[in-house]
């Protein structure tokens, strides 16, 4: 506590709120200085799972020597390779992926997921792919019905004054409901107890942290409310930053009560591989894009609006495409099988992952369909290694002015005309 606070009244007054607090007749957000420290989440277990990151360094420093002598991770004796699930956001393009899993349960070929990690709208799609295939009704019809009144509602001016946001996610909070039931939480548990496990990610906002739950573990906490809970985690993970109102979470801290609000994930990674003990050599990671790996391009004089969303589509993208090597290099480092599948680069449709129209929905869910019923053709390699998906370096083109000549006709590359005199 600095001496700057107390000489002021609303100083003291913060002081007063936070002892009260700390008794337990008050609940605070926390303030900068007790973030890191803050557990990610409310009954303040937190498990000793390496992260990705840890994983491929340590898989780097094995592979290729470490200058700092520390000794990566090993695996049991006898650890059996396992079969991973990665679900990638993408909102109304999870249809993609959800319809890519109904295909590829009728096809003979999809396998009992040892784990599954979802973000963002793959949150809720990896938690049903989990459980098996007799969660795909609801896959289907999650995904092919649902428009963007049942999942937030308007409410910009109310909203813009108490969350800064202009959605509440009301109607998505009763969507998630009526998943997450009682047969639901059983099979969760079932799963845990087998030694399978469920990740979903989120951000923690006023840290901005990403945070992964185990969703497993929560189910076989004995907790009362564990499935109040996962219906709040699943929610958080769909709840899209500075959109809709992030989710509250209540947490004690050393006695003193304090209020965490969850996001959604996807500003932190598009897509992420977590495990309890990392990658058994040959095990097969199956990661799912909803949607493009690249981009559309943008059509003649884009307006303002477009030109500011595709910054962010842009962003994201390559923010996905960056997930996927890093996926890779594990899988690489581990002697594991790294298998994409993505929608087609030349699908046509609407470029905005936030147009929620059962239409559009049910035709990306039957191209994920089809594309899976017959076998997948799985990509083993990441976004950017085939010559027709590398960045081009400019030395300068025939027929186009070079750096600091002004270009005596404006044209649009589509129309291949050359330059005239």
């Amino acid at each position: 506590m600095n001496g700057r606070m107390l000489r002021s009244p609303a100083g003291l007054l913060a002081v007063l709120l936070l002892t009260l607090g700390c008794t337990g007749r008050g609940r605070f957000s926390y303030n900068k200085d007790e973030l890191p420290s803050a557990p990610p989440w409310p009954d303040q277990q937190v498990t000793n799972y390496p992260f990705t990151d840890v994983l491929v360094y340590n898989g780097l420093a094995t592979a290729f020597g470490n200058a700092q002598g520390q000794t990566p991770s090993v695996q049991p004796a006898g650890a059996k390779p396992l079969s991973v699930l990665v679900l990638s956001g993408g909102a109304k393009f999870t249809a993609f992926n959800a319809g890519a899993l109904v295909g590829w349960t009728a096809s003979g070929q999809r396998p009992k997921f040892d784990i599954a990690t979802g973000v963002s709208a793959g949150a809720l799609a990896a938690s049903l792919a989990f459980l098996g295939p007799k969660y795909d009704c609801r896959l289907t019809e999650l995904y092919t019905t649902l428009s963007r009144e049942d999942l937030f509602r308007f409410r910009p001016i109310m909203n813009l004054i108490r969350y800064r946001t202009i959605t509440t996610p009301e109607p998505l909070e009763g969507v998630i409901a009526k998943e997450v039931t009682e047969t639901y939480l059983a099979d969760l548990r079932e799963a845990h107890t087998e030694g399978r496990r469920l990740f979903v990610a989120t951000n923690l906002v006023k840290a901005q942290r990403l945070v992964i739950w185990d969703l497993g573990a929560i189910a076989c906490s004995g907790r009362q409310d564990a499935g109040q809970l996962i219906r709040k985690v699943l929610l958080a993970a769909t709840c899209i930053n500075g959109w809709t109102t992030p989710v509250s979470f209540d947490v004690d801290v050393n006695g003193c009560r304090y209020v965490e609000e969850h996001g959604d994930g996807g500003i932190h990674t598009e897509a992420f591989l977590q495990t309890t003990n990392g990658l058994t050599a040959g095990s097969n990671v199956f990661v799912l894009t909803a949607g493009k790996l690249f981009p559309d391009p943008l059509a003649d004089k884009p307006g303002f609006l477009t030109l500011f969303y595709s910054n962010i589509s842009c962003a994201l993208s390559a923010l996905y495409r960056a997930d996927l090597l890093r996926i890779y290099t594990l899988c690489v480092t581990s002697r594991s099988n790294f298998l994409l599948m993505s929608l087609p680069q030349n699908t046509p449709g609407k470029a905005s992952s936030m147009v929620f129209e059962p239409e559009e929905m049910q035709k990306l869910y039957r191209i994920g369909y089809q594309m899976s019923a017959n076998g997948i053709a799985w990509r083993t390699a990441p976004p950017g290694v085939p010559p027709n998906e590398q960045p081009p370096v400019r030395i300068g083109t025939p027929g186009l002015p070079l750096m600091g000549e002004t270009p005596k006709h404006s044209f649009h590359l589509r129309h291949q005309q050359p330059l005239k005199e």
